[in-house]
């Protein structure tokens, strides 16, 4: 027996007018990601009065796994990018050294040794540097050169993260690296920063797990969302779905809110008040 899929939203009358919280649909499949699925977030007394020039104000809402990939993993792969090249370089300089008492050398600097990984094959390095350790500059190597290129899919970088945590002894096993990334990875999904929230289903068809990136706002004429039958024969770019219901509609108006309304105090300001509250309660912490 199927369990019914938990949904935010509701389907919506062809009679009804657009209102805050409406999902949009891309008519094009192969539209630019940020462009596939939106919610309008204009205020519903606006588009009663048409007090928005026509245009639309909508935030984009990626498929989870595109988000996890984006703001979750690639700063992970950023990070074990450098660990890697540090390993790697350490193993060159390593074999360098070892070839001291034969040959003077400079020890080769991490950029041109990571420049030096991306061009040559391992076999071709260690004909320069026989002493090379390939069992452990083999697993290095290949993960150096993998990451030339952006990962195009959630679970390829999710594949490579994990691998890169095993070669650099992070784990003892890959199972036990990804055992571990996805314990990391579902705290965080289930913790998103202010500017995200998470939206289980957009509508019958669309309820593989979403989240609304609220730090993108996208103009979209009102004249290209079709909310009928009639309007959708006029080859409009997009068609409406479904709409949030309460409170999540209220949810990510309140969320969207938050992000643009917060202000940075200045540095000075922070030290200052740091410096303040370390001392605050040095009188009554003193021992005699």
């Amino acid at each position: 027996m199927t369990s019914e899929i938990f949904s935010e939203t509701t389907e919506v009358s062809e009679e009804g007018v657009l209102t805050q919280g409406d999902v949009l649909k891309s008519v094009e499949p192969d539209v630019d990601a940020w462009r596939q699925h939106l919610v309008v977030v204009t205020a519903d007394c606006d588009l009663a009065y048409r007090k928005y020039g026509g245009q639309l104000s909508c935030i984009p809402i990626l498929s989870a796994d595109r988000y996890a990939n984006e703001f979750l993993l690639e700063p992970e792969i950023q990070k074990v990018t450098e660990r890697l090249k540090e390993a790697f370089v350490k193993l060159i300089h390593t074999a360098q050294q070892s070839e001291a008492p034969v040959h003077d050398y400079v020890p080769i600097t991490p950029g041109r040794a990571y420049d030096w990984a991306l061009e040559a094959e391992l076999d071709d390095m260690s004909q320069v540097l026989p002493r090379l350790d390939i069992e452990k500059a083999e697993p290095l190597h290949r993960l150096l050169r993998e990451t030339r290129g952006p990962e195009s899919t959630y679970v390829a970088t999710l594949e490579h993260l994990c691998e890169a945590k095993r070669a650099l002894g992070d784990h003892k096993s890959t199972p036990d690296a990804r055992k571990s990334v996805a314990n990391r990875l579902a705290k965080q999904m289930v913790s998103l920063p202010g500017d995200a929230m998470f939206l289980r289903s957009l509508g019958p068809g669309l309820s593989e797990g979403y989240v609304a990136y609220l730090r993108r706002i996208i103009e979209v004429p009102d004249t290209e969302v079709a909310i009928n039958v009639p309007q959708a024969t006029e080859g409009r770019a997009y068609e409406r779905v479904a709409r949030l219901t309460s409170p999540y509609v209220y949810g990510l108006t309140q969320k969207l809110a938050s992000v643009f309304s917060s202000i940075g105090l200045p540095g000075a300001y922070e030290d200052s008040r740091n410096s303040y509250i370390d001392s605050f309660a040095a009188p009554w912490c003193e021992t005699t």
